[in-house]
């Protein structure tokens, strides 16, 4: 999951940014292991103990309260990394050519399954886990990407698509709505409830279809 941390802004998570090579990795460990840990302990445990990440992290806990004040401080972090690489996806997405609108809507949510299909995403954005601070930086975050899935939905069709600015929202809405539902049900039912979801979405778009 954690790909880098150099340059996705954690200022408001940590008491101070790591500056040094060690001090990233240390950093880096740090969430790696909050990261595994959060799906078997649980938000609630976390919060009240972050000792289990201090352990599984390798480093000392004076290390750790150097850079964290606490384990939410910890969660928020990983929040914010979660939402940037999600933006990061989808805008390696608009830069590609698909070979219609309708391929288009299969890899945005392909690409959205993939963020709910981790056990982090699930316990944080599911279970409504995001401090304050993440949420905000969330909506900022899905803002940016609900208009690059809309322009490249509209660019994939030749701009025959054109969306008015509710119809904008109800899709991007439809999209997040049911996909944060698909993932609250069992595994085995989700790859129906998925292409369900697309032909959804594409019903919807193709009402906008010369308008």
């Amino acid at each position: 999951m954690i790909k880098t941390i150099s340059q996705i802004d954690l200022s408001s998570a940590l008491r101070r940014l790591p500056t040094q090579q060690r001090s990233r990795e240390k950093v880096r460990s740090i969430l790696e292991a909050a990261d595994r840990l959060l799906p078997e302990y649980g938000y609630e445990a976390i919060v009240q103990s972050p000792w289990p990440i201090v352990d599984a992290s390798g480093v000392t806990a004076g290390v750790f309260y150097n850079y964290f004040e606490n384990g939410e401080a910890v969660l928020e972090a990983l929040s914010l990394m979660y939402a940037e690489q999600t933006r990061a996806a989808i805008d390696e997405l608009a830069a590609e050519n698909f070979q219609s609108w309708e391929v288009a809507i299969d890899a945005v949510n392909d690409r959205f399954a993939e963020f709910y299909s981790q056990p982090t995403v699930r316990e944080l954005w599911l279970n409504n886990r995001l401090t304050q601070t993440a949420k905000l930086a969330g909506n900022e975050a899905n803002s940016h990407i609900h208009q690059t899935v809309i322009d490249l939905i509209e660019r994939s069709s030749g701009h025959d698509i054109k969306f008015s600015p509710s119809g904008a929202v109800i899709l991007a809405n439809l999209g997040d709505k049911l996909l944060r539902f698909i993932f609250e049900q069992p595994e085995d039912q989700r790859p129906e409830l998925m292409d369900e979801l697309k032909n959804a979405m594409k019903s919807y778009a193709a009402t906008f279809i010369g308008r």
